[in-house]
C-alpha cells in the first residue's frame, strides 16, 4: 500500500508499474518480429496488451482501491484516484521499427493529474514528476539499478524509491527551459486520434499545423507525444501544440511539462506548453483561430 496523501509517494509507484511494461517493449522491438493490426489510422499489437497487464499487476498489488483506465482495458472501479495507462505511446512507430516509443502510467486524483511516470526504453530515461515536486529524470547507473529490481521476470518486493521529495544533488531535475527563438526552434504537434479519423477536424488540424510552420523552424509530428513531453520538460524542443489529444498522453505529458515550469495555455480542444509564456500565448492563439 501508498500513502494516497503524498504526490511523491504515488510517482514511486508509478515508476514501479512502468519500468516493467518499458522493459517488455524494448525486449519485444530488439526481435525485429513485431506484428500488428493495421486499422485506417492505428495499429495493435499483442505487446500493448501484455505491456498493460504487467502496469496492472503492480497497480493491483500496491494500490488495490484505486480504479485505472487503460487504453487497451478500458475503466475499472471507481473513486477519488484512477491511473490512466499508455502501455506503448507511439505502436505505429514501434511496429514500424522507428525507435520513439514509450510507456506511461498516471495518477489523477479528482480528474487532475498527481504523479506519472514515462519511460522511453530506448534512450533510457525515465521521467518521473509529482505535483508540486517538480519533473526529474532517471538515466545511466541509476536507472540500471531500478530496472534490475522491476523487470518483467522480477518478483516486485519494494515499491522503488525514486525520491522525488529529497534532496536533487544528482542535478535530476527538469526544467523546461529555452532561450531559441521560435522562428528558429522545433515545436511538436500532437493531434488525437478522433481528430485524426474525423475528416472535418482533420482539415482543422492540417491549418493549425500550417501556421504553425509559418512561426518555426520545424513541426515535429512523432506519433509518440509522450516521447515530445520528455524533451519539452527537458528543455530539448520550445513547445508542445497540441488538437483534441488522447487522455492516455495528455495526462501524463501535461504533468511532466508543468512541473518542470513550462508556461501553459488552453482552451476548448487546444493544449499549448511553452519554454516561454509569450511563445505558449502566440501559439494558442494560431491554433484557437484555426480549429473552427
Amino acid at each position: 500500500m501508498t500513502d494516497e496523501r503524498s504526490p511523491p509517494s504515488l510517482a514511486d509507484v508509478a515508476a514501479t508499474a512502468t519500468i516493467p511494461a518499458g522493459e517488455l517493449l524494448i525486449d519485444e522491438f530488439r526481435t525485429g518480429h513485431v506484428t500488428g493490426e493495421y486499422g485506417p489510422n492505428d495499429v495493435k499489437t499483442d505487446v500493448d496488451d501484455r505491456a498493460e497487464r504487467l502496469v496492472l499487476d503492480v497497480l493491483d498489488d500496491r494500490v488495490p482501491s484505486h480504479a485505472t483506465h487503460g487504453e487497451e482495458t478500458g475503466t475499472r472501479g471507481d473513486g477519488a484516484y484512477t491511473w490512466v495507462i499508455d502501455p506503448l505511446d507511439g505502436t505505429n512507430n514501434f511496429v514500424a521499427g522507428f525507435p520513439s516509443f514509450a510507456t506511461a502510467t498516471c495518477c489523477l486524483h479528482d480528474d487532475e493529474p498527481v504523479a506519472t511516470a514515462v519511460y522511453e526504453p530506448l534512450p533510457g530515461s525515465l521521467y518521473v514528476a509529482a505535483r508540486d515536486a517538480g519533473t526529474h529524470v532517471v538515466e545511466g547507473d541509476e536507472l540500471d539499478e531500478l530496472v534490475a529490481s522491476v523487470r518483467p521476470d522480477t518478483t516486485h518486493r519494494e515499491t522503488l524509491a525514486v525520491g522525488l521529495a529529497d534532496a536533487d544533488p544528482a542535478g535530476r531535475a527538469l526544467a523546461a527551459d529555452s532561450d531559441t527563438p521560435l522562428e528558429h526552434g522545433t515545436v511538436s504537434y500532437v493531434v488525437g486520434l478522433p481528430a485524426i479519423r474525423d475528416p472535418e477536424l482533420r482539415a482543422r488540424s492540417d491549418r493549425i499545423a500550417d501556421a504553425i510552420g509559418s512561426t518555426c523552424k520545424r513541426v515535429l509530428q512523432s506519433w509518440s507525444p509522450c516521447v515530445d513531453w520528455g524533451l519539452l520538460a527537458r528543455g530539448g524542443t520550445e513547445a508542445v501544440v497540441c488538437f483534441r489529444p488522447d487522455p492516455y498522453e495528455q495526462y501524463a505529458g501535461s504533468l511532466l511539462a508543468e512541473e518542470a515550469g513550462a508556461a501553459v495555455r488552453e482552451s476548448e480542444g487546444v493544449y499549448v506548453a511553452a519554454a516561454d509564456a509569450d511563445v505558449a500565448e502566440r501559439l494558442h492563439d494560431l491554433a484557437a483561430e484555426r480549429r473552427s
